[in-house]
């Protein structure tokens, strides 16, 4: 499956409606030097327990003498419109040698978001034998491979900035870390499973004096954090809307029906020419 670059553009260039829409929302990103058949799912939203399943499914094959799992926390569908803020998962997800999925919107409640790594890490262990190896993002340094066990190499960079440029920084000083971590490993048997988590509006409370209560007008004037899942507070698809797309479709058609015929109409040089004939001299008589 390609990487889902032109849509995540288009996404990002829709502007902050869009993006509010989906702002609990984030990407997630497997690929495997292996093939596997192309998991039964949409590419542009799921769950959170939906994705965890296909990565379970395409772990249990034990093809891979390492697995990399990736986490990093505060991304966005739209952090990664461009190829160049991380070039390294580009590549591997538009790659033919392997196979790959891609999912732009991811939505779950936070705690299954943040325990997705944990799950796939604690399945690798099970089904394939794994043994787990922290990487320090800081350092570069991790353990290596001292035995032939399939290893789990974790990978948890640090929550990506607010700023625009700073995120970009940020993401492409991931993606040359993770570049690193591939090209050190001794092996070309390995599978990519890049997770992130939303960036959830934080708010800044102030710390109310000991032993006062907050006044209810305060309350009112704070802004609270948005609760439930994306299709409880979103309507998509209504029955307005699709009257529009039907009277839209029904005003097209006029119109090109209507530049059709004025476009056919034509006339006849002859009709502007004048009579130089006996019929025309009658005439004048």
């Amino acid at each position: 499956m390609h990487f889902n670059h032109k849509r995540i553009q288009l996404l990002a260039a829709l502007g902050l409606p869009v993006a509010a829409a989906f702002q609990n929302t984030s990407p997630f990103f497997l690929y495997s030097s292996s093939k596997f058949e192309k998991p039964n799912a949409s590419s542009q939203i799921a769950t959170t327990a939906a994705v965890s399943s296909i990565a379970q499914n395409i772990i249990k094959l034990c093809a891979s003498e390492a697995y990399i799992l990736v986490q990093l926390p505060g991304a966005h569908a739209s952090d990664f419109a461009s190829s160049k803020a991380a070039p390294t998962l580009y590549t591997a997800l538009q790659t033919t040698e392997g196979s790959s999925f891609a999912v732009d919107n991811v939505y779950g409640h936070g705690a299954e978001a943040e325990s997705l790594t944990e799950t796939m890490t604690r399945y690798a262990e099970e089904a394939c034998d794994a043994e787990v190896v922290e990487v320090d993002a800081k350092t570069g340094s991790f353990g290596g491979f001292d035995d032939m066990k399939p290893k789990v190499i974790r990978v948890n960079f640090a929550e990506l900035p607010t700023g625009r440029r700073a995120r970009m920084k940020a993401l492409r000083e991931n993606d040359s870390f993770l570049q690193s971590v591939i090209s050190l490993i001794p092996t070309s048997k390995y599978t990519l499973i890049y997770t992130t988590t939303p960036l959830f509006t934080r708010l800044e409370v102030q710390s109310a004096p000991s032993g006062e209560l907050r006044r209810r007008d305060d309350h009112k004037n704070t802004t609270r954090p948005t609760v439930g899942s994306l299709f409880s507070r979103y309507q998509f698809f209504t029955p307005g809307i699709f009257m529009g797309y039907l009277a839209g479709l029904f005003l097209l058609a006029v119109l090109y029906v209507a530049v059709s015929s004025v476009s056919s109409l034509t006339v006849t040089y002859g009709a502007f020419e004048k009579e130089m004939g006996p019929a025309a001299q009658k005439k004048q008589q």
